[in-house]
């Protein structure tokens, strides 16, 4: 009946009302697949503005989270914004390698000097010629406070992120919650196509965090 109920409500078909019964009653983690015109977006979009609706007296709640500005602007929602991975985990670019931590925490107070920091670490990087790294999520007091204010996180085109940033992404909400759940108990929602192309390589994704 709930199903029938959510189909109706939302015009959803029946495996859209499933996920959309999964994340926003059962509050269980889900992936929605399929190629485009399959309707993953919308989907998206009607759950992200139910929870949004539901938790409006809860800023922050809802973050939908996309690999690049042009994903980012088409996932946005009525309620709900879009953000880029590297602007909603603020990562940046170290020299770490493969193994080295991938979150740090940061005490940068202000947005004035967060933005100073990165722009003078970014041309730092520039002038030195020194390799680009692996993404890091530097854990500031503002992500921090994002991360820890939000309990629905859509990754729209999951497909194009590799598994090095996958676990990157639940070490920083971990380290933000100081929770050592999936994800840090935040309810994800996962919409992918992954016979759309190859996911991301961290050479490539570090490249797109430069821009």
């Amino acid at each position: 009946a709930t199903y029938a109920l959510v189909q109706a409500r939302y015009r959803l078909s029946a495996a859209q009302a499933a996920a959309f019964v999964r994340v926003v009653i059962l509050r269980r983690n889900t992936c929605v697949l399929g190629p485009a015109g399959s309707g993953k977006h919308y989907v998206m979009r009607t759950i992200a503005d139910c929870v949004a609706r539901a938790l409006r007296d809860d800023p922050g709640a809802v973050a939908i989270v996309a690999p690049t500005d042009a994903t980012a602007y088409l996932s946005a929602t009525e309620l709900v914004p879009a953000l880029t991975l590297v602007d909603f985990f603020n990562l940046q670019r170290t020299a770490r390698s493969v193994g080295a931590p991938r979150v740090v925490g940061s005490q940068r107070a202000s947005d004035d000097e967060l933005a100073f920091g990165l722009a003078g670490f970014r041309a730092d990087l520039e002038r030195s010629g020194a390799p680009r790294g692996l993404p890091t999520a530097v854990i500031d007091e503002h992500t921090r406070a994002r991360l820890c204010a939000v309990r629905l996180l859509v990754l729209t085109e999951a497909s194009l992120l590799c598994a090095e940033t996958l676990q990157l992404i639940h070490e920083a909400l971990c380290f933000a919650r100081c929770s050592r759940a999936p994800f840090g108990a935040v309810t994800v929602l996962v919409s992918a196509d992954f016979f759309a192309g190859a996911p991301a390589t961290t050479t490539a994704m570090t490249a797109t965090t430069a821009r």
